[in-house]
């Protein structure tokens, strides 16, 4: 199974190979369905409902370097920010992947898309790093069994004084090479991330610049695996929606240190923001704050 860009000769972005399928107390009407080719995505649905569905297989993974990003995020007499860097997986596979979905009635699977709404654009390709699961559903459960991860990721973060001297805030997410882990984290949008960066120009507070949006950090992060909650039950026995949103990478790096890991954290959760693929119920919101910056 291979989903590919029509538009490029690049290799297939995304491919399952040696699929084993087990199904528990199966839904007299049950459908899957893939639609799409940039933007593919997966819909299960199951009447009344099926008990347990459980993927086990291999999956193969190629991003094609896309368009390098150079975006300005923050523009005032003080500061600039600036978002800027490249991003390709090269190919890389993930053996003996597991996906359990309990309780299914109704689940989409489908990569974060950049959002139009907001300032920054960020590149399509950002939003593959990104996996959404939406719909009425008890958990989805996702293990990676053996990881061969091959990254080519460069990305700065920051936040730089219009006169000489050190930056205000740099985080510079850089994650070369192959990688057997993958720490996942996951968003929904029942509670905001915030982050603030405090101003000081030749060792003296001018202001603070920060922003608090939604999806948030749902939980810390898992390695190689994690469950994914969805709705409660209702009393007539139909699942409540749920939306929540995977990272497929981490900029963590070993050593780093508890302020390195917030700052990463908060740059990874500001490309979560801007690739929520959801509206209406679930939509995202954000608002940028500033003070004594002009």
């Amino acid at each position: 199974m291979i989903f590919k860009d029509p538009k490029t000769k690049d290799d297939p972005t995304i491919g399952a190979s040696d699929l084993f399928l087990e199904v528990t107390r199966l839904g007299h009407a049950t459908t899957i369905a893939v639609t799409g080719t940039e933007q593919w995505r997966v819909r299960l649905t199951s009447a009344p409902r099926t008990e347990k569905i459980n993927v086990v297989g291999d999956m193969h993974v190629r991003v094609p370097r896309g368009e390098d990003i150079d975006k300005t995020f923050a523009d005032y007499c003080v500061i600039v920010g600036r978002f800027y860097g490249h991003m390709e997986v090269k190919p890389s596979t993930l053996k003996d992947v597991s996906l359990t979905v309990n309780d299914l009635q109704d689940l989409t699977i489908e990569p974060g898309k950049p959002r139009s709404d907001l300032t920054i654009a960020v590149p399509a390709v950002v939003g593959q790093l990104f996996q959404g699961l939406s719909g009425r559903y008890g958990s989805v459960d996702l293990a990676l069994g053996r990881v061969s991860l091959d990254l080519d990721i460069d990305y700065w973060f920051r936040v730089d004084r219009r006169i000489p001297g050190p930056d205000v805030f740099a985080v510079h997410v850089d994650r070369k090479g192959v990688f057997d882990q993958v720490r996942m984290h996951l968003y929904n949008n029942k509670q905001p991330t915030r982050f603030v960066i405090e101003i000081e120009i030749f060792g003296a507070g001018v202001g603070q610049w920060g922003w608090e949006a939604t999806p948030g950090e749902a939980q810390p992060p898992t390695v190689n695996g994690v469950s994914v909650p969805g709705g409660e039950l209702g009393a007539d026995g139909a699942r409540k929606p749920a939306a929540n949103l995977i990272a497929l990478i981490d900029p963590r790096r070993e050593g780093d240190s508890a302020e390195d890991i917030q700052e990463k954290d908060a740059v990874l959760a500001f490309l979560a923001y801007h690739v929520w693929p959801y509206d209406g119920e679930f939509a995202g919101g954000g608002d940028e704050s500033e003070s004594g910056l002009c």
